[in-house]
């Protein structure tokens, strides 16, 4: 990495990937990545699963650490069998836990796409029963984590917040309609798995989740942050790891996004959950994830870039912390250029250019853009404006990020080709709809 800013926070982001690079280099050489944390991350190496975490990461809580989840995996007969694991601490800072991949379909994934009718209701909750009577309490049984398997089998995944207790309240727990969560009843997991699965039963044709629907689970992810511990909030960065400016600036960058949802709630479908330390957001985007994807296949070093729907910041920010020279944003929501400038500046940057413009007048071609190696436009909000002019305007720089959409993923491919770019692929997964596309010349 090549960085500028004088930030912390910065300094222990860069500092950690490093780490979690040499590690991966010297361990698990060009493993996929599945899930991104700070301490915390999940690999797919051949046909095994690493679950790795930091030293310090398992030391917070026993109860979510990969020891922990080793010990009750190995200790449990059915979840023994499904995947085989396996673990060991190397240089004694690194804790991996080694299980089977599992080949199949999620059932997140499923829904969304209308396939439920094959859906075997009654071994998924077999299987629920079954961990139940090992005395497991198995709280994320949730879609994306229960994968039907490629032989039809039913395979839960993620025990690392799992308890382990005796089978009466186990079964209870598992299986309740309500629970208790920040004080207030809920519908149970078990009947809102069920509801999603039956609603779409009868669906001849593949079905797409509407926009609403989308943005609406937007809107509850992003909601999660009015009931954030107190060390999760940007003031705590005052005390952890000291940097006053940061925790100013991130304040500042919060309050332009709450009051930029409530004006517009597509909004959340570009909000971006990302950690700091201790600080850190909840959103629909993890935008761990998805840059850690985009920073491995491009040298920002010394480039110029532009960002046309800079939303909450994260490529206007992250792209100067990989060494880009120039970061020019174009938003055509004042609240939002905002929270991107403040963003920046949290993180040192203080000389990115910001331009307030509506999609229309890039479209038309009075608003000009200046010239620059890599164009990004990962917004959700640029998919209400004419898809061909816009990519026929970015198609003059040598290199684009675009975002697109699962029934149009194709066409994208195609258009992009049609306009030169010689190489064009889709990089990573956004959520459930959206991929990142991205196109070199």
């Amino acid at each position: 990495m090549h960085v500028s800013s004088s930030s912390m926070l910065v300094k222990s982001y860069i500092d950690r990937e490093y780490q979690w690079s040499a590690f991966i280099d010297k361990n698990i050489p060009k493993a996929h990545l599945l899930r991104w944390g700070p301490q915390h991350r999940v690999f797919r190496y051949g046909k095994k699963v690493f679950k790795v975490e930091m030293s310090s990461f398992g030391q917070r809580d026993s109860s979510k650490s990969l020891a922990y989840e080793y010990e009750l995996l190995s200790s449990t007969g059915t979840l023994n069998a499904d995947f085989s694991p396996e673990y060991s601490v190397i240089d004694e800072k690194w804790y991996v836990l080694e299980i089977d991949w599992i080949n199949g379909d999620f059932l997140n994934d499923l829904i969304f796409d209308g396939n439920t009718n094959n859906i075997p209701i009654r071994k998924i909750l077999y299987k629920l029963f079954l961990v139940s009577l090992s005395g497991i309490y198995y709280k994320q049984f949730r879609g994306r984590h229960i994968i039907l398997g490629s032989e039809n089998q039913i395979v839960f995944i993620d025990f690392g917040h799992a308890i382990r207790t005796n089978f009466a309240s186990a079964l209870w727990r598992n299986f309740a309609p309500l629970n208790r969560v920040n004080g207030q009843w809920v519908i149970g997991k078990v009947p809102s798995i069920m509801y999603e699965v039956f609603r779409n039963r009868g669906v001849l044709s593949k079905k797409c989740m509407s926009k609403e629907d989308t943005v609406d689970k937007a809107n509850r992810r992003w909601k999660v942050n009015y009931s954030r511990v107190e060390e999760a909030l940007p003031a705590y960065l005052d005390v952890m790891p000291g940097d006053a400016i940061a925790a100013e600036n991130l304040t500042l960058m919060e309050k332009k996004m709450f009051e930029a949802i409530k004006l517009n709630p597509k909004v959340a479908e570009d909000a971006i959950e990302f950690k700091f330390s201790s600080y850190g957001m909840a959103a629909h985007r993890d935008w761990g994830f998805i840059w850690d994807y985009i920073r491995n296949i491009v040298d920002f070093h010394g480039k110029e870039v532009i960002d046309i729907g800079s939303g909450m910041g994260g490529v206007c920010a992250f792209a100067r912390i990989e060494g880009a020279s120039k970061v020019t944003a174009f938003e055509d929501d004042p609240l939002l250029l905002e929270a991107s400038r403040f963003c920046s500046q949290a993180l040192g940057f203080t000389d990115n250019i910001y331009n307030l413009s509506k999609w229309c007048s890039l479209i038309s071609g009075e608003t000009k853009l200046p010239h620059a190696d890599i164009v990004f436009a990962l917004s959700t909000r640029l998919e209400d404006v004419p898809k061909e002019p816009l990519i026929e305007i970015i198609s003059g720089y040598p290199e684009v990020f675009w975002l697109s959409q699962s029934n149009d993923k194709d066409i994208d491919i195609e258009i992009f080709k049609n306009y030169g770019f010689s190489s064009v692929e889709l990089i990573v997964r956004v959520d459930s709809k959206r991929s990142v596309l991205h196109a070199v010349k």
